[in-house]
């Protein structure tokens, strides 16, 4: 939902046996996923297919804690673009392009303003009935509209999907992506993970979603090294025509390899756990589509100074041109 994702184009991209289309899918902001997840509109809603597909966006974001800090800043922060997609078909394309551009501007900081810019590129296709193959590369300057993190990117990622029967799927990536951030090259790092994603699909329309992955920062500075293993679970239903709600839960647990915190005289290595509860509502009307999404979080650390709270609240509107 990782919802919660905002997708970068807000239309779901996909090939093969991902069963989805180039219809715009009505998606809350949220966390990036690249999730199972499919939109199943009615032939009603679906547009008429066009190669070339932009959109245009403003987003606010109202976050009581922007810092990630102890030290607690309220902030609220605006994000504007625009976004192209190109697709080599309506149905299982074979090439999915990808590029956004967004001006950030925040309250309270001046940290996270910034112009982001964001490329993708998805090639593969559907081997058989049940077997799709793809690879995803992206690259992104001073992050993407979906995030706050101010760094610049690279990530290849080969996946694979196998399709068990008409409602079920499964999902095999394995990512590498070289990370830079400008203002803290210490933190610098080759980030690694796997992972095992399983989706399905209700009757009414509904979908059940579980990831399970592993995950290795190789940083710089070996105090920015760490192992991270990701429980992730997603609910997504069809409220009325056009309209959707998705809750999500994550659970994070982080363990630095080199970084050490004091606890009873004693060192010992520092080991973080992250609860990221998300709800988010869509609701595409015509080409316009409203979002709404609330996305908290609790940290809670063997180093008492890290033990964070925050809350952040998403509302946005997209024109699908």
């Amino acid at each position: 939902m990782k919802l919660l994702t905002i997708p970068a184009l807000c239309v779901a991209v996909v090939c093969g046996a991902q069963d989805r289309g180039v219809v715009a899918r009505p998606t809350a902001p949220a966390r990036p996923t690249d999730s199972l997840r499919a939109p199943t509109p009615s032939r009603a809603d679906a547009p008429r297919f066009h190669h070339l597909q932009v959109q245009s966006f403003v987003l606010s974001r109202l976050d009581d804690n922007v810092n990630r800090d102890t030290l607690r800043v309220s902030s609220v922060g605006v994000i504007s673009g625009l976004g192209a997609q190109f697709t080599s078909g309506p149905v299982r394309p074979w090439l999915v392009a990808e590029y956004d551009a967004a001006f950030h501007r925040y309250t309270a900081t001046t940290r996270f303003n910034r112009v982001s810019q964001r490329g993708r590129l998805t090639l593969g296709g559907r081997l058989t009935r049940w077997w799709t193959l793809e690879v995803v590369s992206e690259g992104s300057l001073k992050g993407s509209f979906e995030d706050r993190d101010v760094s610049d990117q690279v990530t290849v990622q080969p996946r694979t999907e196998f399709k068990l029967g008409n409602a079920r799927r499964i999902r095999f990536t394995a990512s590498q992506r070289w990370r830079r951030y400008p203002e803290s090259p210490d933190q610098d790092a080759i980030n690694q993970y796997a992972a095992a994603e399983f989706r399905h699909r209700l009757p009414d329309g509904a979908s059940w979603e579980s990831e399970f992955r592993v995950e290795r920062n190789q940083a710089q500075v070996t105090r920015f090294d760490y192992r991270r293993t990701t429980w992730n679970s997603t609910y997504t239903t069809p409220l009325w025509r056009g309209a959707t709600l998705e809750v999500e839960m994550q659970y994070r647990l982080q363990a630095y390899a080199n970084r050490l915190v004091e606890i009873e005289d004693e060192d010992v290595l520092r080991r973080d756990h992250r609860l990221q509860p998300a709800a988010a509502f869509s609701w595409l009307m015509g080409p316009v589509q409203l979002e709404l999404s609330y996305e908290p979080e609790w940290r809670r650390s063997n180093d008492p100074t890290r033990n964070i709270d925050q809350h952040v609240l998403l509302m946005g509107l997209r024109h699908h041109w």
